[in-house]
């Protein structure tokens, strides 16, 4: 029973982790998807896309391509008052984003009202952080400070009316981003007016962004070149992959745990059952029946634990999924509860380990009582 029930703890240990892992890696997924497009079209020139109107008909021929809308970036400073930050800027068309990003849905107080009005000054969208640290709100009037892009020397001063504040869930984003029409972007960004640094796509499956850049090549050739949601965080994504298999091969001690149980268990049997065995031998049984029984008394003991602890790890997933019973302090994660996420190729994986291993463990007591000499175990000496 004590072998049995490590081995249930340890595949339950190691379910439940792999799943909480997929389950975070899911929503940093989800949330860099909402923040980003799936996809990227850029030019290497300095001077941009200077015909994006014609592109942007050409990228919406492809039939996986759900949205295209331009885009513009630079860097600046942001100025309220007496408070200034750097802030990386985005210049969008506001008609087309809601096609690529749910920027749309994530703004938290006012709206997106980035163009210039008669006579008025242009709307400005800030992060919940970034706007939080200057201490701006709805309405206010903020300075954005550049210098005209890569060759600018000449600073440029342009005043902006905060329209909206947004939340991506992102610390990175929230904290540093600002979006304003691409119009009154270029010029910051030392484009020329009408010109856009790419475009951002949205297609119908983003896990197929790979291959629709690799469908692209036709059309998107040098001076352009395309650039994926993967690639774009292509640190963080190994990241989250290192730590999940890292944190698997620490808890696959609990099974090596396991395994001690299993071989100190059965080589007791086997210590008492040793007159029993030498019976056997001397009535005819040979070396591979012994050992197949201890064998299979291995497997049977890892076959009880592996179910209960994918039953185990299944039913806490489940719980958690349902109702959410832990959760997470939002001020420091992005997420009210802990995620998790079930994939069966885990629960395939960690059973076939513990299956494997509970066997291994099983080889020694098994090679022992098969090579009991009937004499010697039937007198009670060996």
């Amino acid at each position: 029973m004590m072998a049995i029930l490590g081995v249930t703890v340890g595949v339950a240990a190691l379910t439940i982790t792999l799943s909480v892992m997929n389950g975070f890696e899911q929503e940093v997924r989800q949330r860099i998807i909402g923040a980003d497009a799936h996809l990227k079209v850029q030019s290497f020139r300095t001077t941009g896309i200077e015909t994006p109107d014609t592109l942007r008909a050409q990228l919406l021929r492809f039939p996986e391509i759900e949205g295209a809308a331009p885009f513009v970036h630079a860097r600046g400073l942001l100025k309220y008052q007496q408070q200034t930050e750097g802030i990386m800027l985005r210049g969008i068309d506001e008609s087309l984003v809601g096609s690529v990003s749910r920027l749309p849905e994530q703004i938290l107080q006012g709206k997106m009202a980035l163009k210039r009005p008669e006579g008025g000054a242009a709307g400005i969208l800030l992060g919940n952080y970034l706007a939080e640290k200057i201490g701006v709100g709805v309405s206010d009037t903020v300075y954005l400070v550049t210098t005209g892009g890569v060759t600018g020397l000449t600073p440029q001063l342009k005043r902006f009316v905060v329209s909206g504040i947004f939340s991506t869930g992102f610390f990175e984003y929230d904290n540093t981003v600002g979006y304003i029409d691409w119009r009154e972007a270029a010029p910051l960004a030392g484009l020329s007016i009408g010109s856009v640094h790419g475009f951002e796509l949205k297609i119908t499956n983003y896990e197929n962004a790979d291959r629709v850049a690799k469908s692209m090549h036709e059309l998107v050739r040098f001076p352009l070149f395309t650039m994926t949601w993967f690639e774009q965080n292509r640190t963080l994504f190994a990241w989250i992959k290192i730590e999940k298999w890292a944190t698997f091969i620490v808890l696959s001690l609990i099974i090596l745990v396991a395994m001690v149980n299993i071989i100190s268990s059965l080589v007791m049997l086997v210590l008492e059952k040793g007159r029993d065995i030498g019976i056997l031998k001397a009535m005819g049984a040979n070396e591979t029946g012994i050992a197949r029984i201890f064998l299979l008394e291995g497997g049977l003991i890892g076959i009880i634990g592996t179910l209960l602890g994918s039953l185990l790890g299944y039913s806490f997933c489940w719980v958690q999924q349902t109702f959410g019973f832990f959760s997470l302090p939002g001020d420091v994660y992005f997420l009210d509860r802990l995620p998790i996420r079930t994939e069966w190729n885990d629960f395939v994986m960690v059973s076939l380990i513990a299956l494997v291993m509970s066997l291994m463990a099983a080889w020694y007591p098994a090679r022992r009582a098969a090579r009991l000499d009937p004499v010697v175990a039937i007198r009670g000496i060996g």
